[in-house]
């Protein structure tokens, strides 16, 4: 899975803007988890080893020519819903990100790390494909980072420009936050770049992370019949938003609004995975990095789905890099380790599943 898209591994965006992106602040708030969830751990902190970035280690690696074989790979976590999102489309879910330990990190000075929440649509009847994307924050090993929110359109367009049959775009919205059109996956397709050619819209806003930063991402149907009027033609469709929390401040602001062509509400979200992934080639050990992820809390609809389970995928066995562990510390949160210290779990080659749940505990008056 090479290569920049909503599949992740290895994408760093380059935006070719048609428009300004412009923030939309919130009010501060104070934000709580929605929900606990009784969950048993299945791969917790005695699953494979690490020592937590504080053994001395040299990097070994990093004499070496860096490629798809030996560099750090994307992993993959995914959830057992009840009932499926397939059966029962999800329209308002948020996900709790926290940068647990950078600092080895930022010593290194380079590359970086992207925490994505991967989401595809339901396919509309009568039409070829669907759309898809991703979000979530993006810390740069040098400083700073970035809040991101991408959706791909359903086709690219003809390199001269003409539309694919069956193509829809995700244009921004009319309040579009963030949000620009541009050209995705254009380092694997420098033709349609060339052409000054767009794919989707991406909405992308400069942070100063830190060590210790938590962010919540949250992303709703928040229009379900909307306008946009977009290089001079009226696009309609649903309109779905991104806002973002920051946990030590309690500031709340919108990262952008998206409208998806020709959906309804009978198109909400029905796969939802998570990818964690170094930006650039990096090194297996280059250094230690400790991400948590907490969640996913579905909100709409409200208490339908359950979390039966939560699982992490297996990297690709012809790759060399095994310094990277995923283990469950409790309810919905999940520990990523990746570098120097730090190994798998046994038989990590297949699909394991790391903790089981058995309901939601909901709030004493239900409400969400």
């Amino acid at each position: 899975m090479a290569g920049c898209g909503y599949d992740g591994d290895n994408c760093q965006p380059k935006t070719m803007p048609t428009q300004s992106p412009t923030p939309s602040p919130s009010p501060s708030i104070s934000w709580e988890i929605p929900f606990e969830s009784e969950c048993r751990v299945i791969m917790g902190e005695t699953t494979g080893s690490s020592d937590h970035g504080s053994g001395v280690h040299s990097c070994s690696m990093c004499d070496q020519a860096c490629n798809q074989q030996n560099k750090q790979k994307a992993i993959y976590t995914s959830w057992a819903f009840s009932p499926s999102l397939k059966e029962a489309n999800l329209y308002d879910v948020e996900t709790k990100i926290e940068w647990s330990s950078v600092a080895l990190m930022r010593k290194y000075g380079a590359n970086g790390i992207y925490q994505a929440m991967r989401f595809i649509w339901a396919k509309k009847a009568g039409e070829l494909k669907r759309f898809g994307g991703y979000m979530g924050p993006q810390i740069k090993g040098d400083h700073g980072g970035n809040h991101l929110y991408s959706v791909w359109d359903t086709h690219k367009p003809n390199v001269d420009g003409s539309s694919v049959l069956g193509r829809r775009l995700a244009v921004p919205a009319s309040d579009p936050g963030a949000c620009v059109r541009n050209c995705q996956d254009c380092g694997l397709h420098p033709e349609l770049a060339a052409a000054s050619l767009t794919t989707g819209t991406q909405c992308i806003l400069p942070a100063d992370m830190q060590e210790g930063q938590a962010f919540v991402y949250r992303i709703r149907m928040s229009n379900p019949s909307a306008t946009s009027l977009f290089d001079g033609k009226t696009y309609r469709g649903t309109e779905w938003e991104v806002t973002v929390t920051d946990i030590q401040n309690g500031s709340a602001f919108v990262l952008g609004r998206v409208v998806l062509e020709g959906d309804t509400t009978s198109e909400g979200i029905e796969v939802w995975k998570n990818f964690h992934e170094h930006l650039g080639c990096t090194p297996c050990d280059a250094f230690y990095e400790k991400t948590t992820v907490t969640g996913p809390w579905i909100l709409e609809p409200k208490g339908v789905h359950e979390v039966k389970a939560g699982v992490v995928e297996p990297l690709d066995a012809s790759t060399s890099c095994r310094h990277y562990r995923v283990t469950s510390l409790s309810g919905l949160s999940l520990s990523i380790e990746t570098g120097p210290g730090v190994t798998p779990h046994a038989n990590e080659g297949d699909r394991a599943q790391l903790f089981e749940c058995d309901a939601y505990r909901l709030p004493p008056n239900g409400d969400l």
